[in-house]
């Protein structure tokens, strides 16, 4: 027999029981965690990509804007293009760049409000659903007054849907986050 210290298999098993009783605290905290973190990565997103838009009108003196389509849960920066003939503008998505121009959501975000200069977008269509949204964004570096009040379904930590709010500012073409809808 050698003197050797070793664990007993009463002390491991009272390891084993801690380590377990600290991971059934310590799991549900990170699940909760995570609607969180796709929260505000999609936040991010869509601040880079308004970031991006304006970029592109300064840089190609040319009007952008920041296309949401709903039933796709897209948004995609697209270039104004002028049809002098016809005397009418057309959009095409802005490609070319190590940018990527579009923006996908997860299903659970539940777009309630659309305010573009003053008025819901979302509200125009007099009880249909909303399909599209645009916002401009000119030459000159300035976007038009934006606020989106959306909702997380999936982070209902306190069993209530996470409320948010986004306000654009229209000279520098960031958002700020509110933890209550804005008007």
């Amino acid at each position: 027999m050698s003197n050797k210290p070793a664990f007993g298999l009463l002390e491991l098993v009272v390891a084993l029981a801690i380590i377990g009783m600290l991971a059934a605290l310590v799991l549900p905290n990170i699940r909760n965690l995570q609607p969180r973190y796709e929260r505000e990565q999609f936040i991010a997103r869509l601040s880079a990509l308004v970031q991006f838009a304006r970029q592109q009108a300064i840089i190609t003196h040319t009007t952008h804007r920041v296309f949401f389509d709903f039933k796709k849960r897209t948004a995609t920066v697209e270039r104004t293009q002028e049809d002098r003939k016809a005397g009418a503008s057309s959009y095409t998505v802005v490609s070319g760049t190590a940018f990527s121009p579009n923006l996908e959501w997860p299903a659970r975000f539940e777009f309630k409000q659309f305010f573009i200069e003053g008025i819901d977008e979302m509200s125009k269509g007099g009880g249909a659903k909303t399909r599209e949204i645009w916002f401009f964004l000119v030459p000159e570096g300035l976007a038009q007054e934006v606020i989106i009040n959306f909702v997380d379904t999936a982070d209902g930590s306190d069993g209530k849907q996470r409320r948010v709010g986004l306000v654009l500012n229209p000279f520098s073409a960031q958002f700020d986050v509110y933890d209550t809808f804005q008007k």
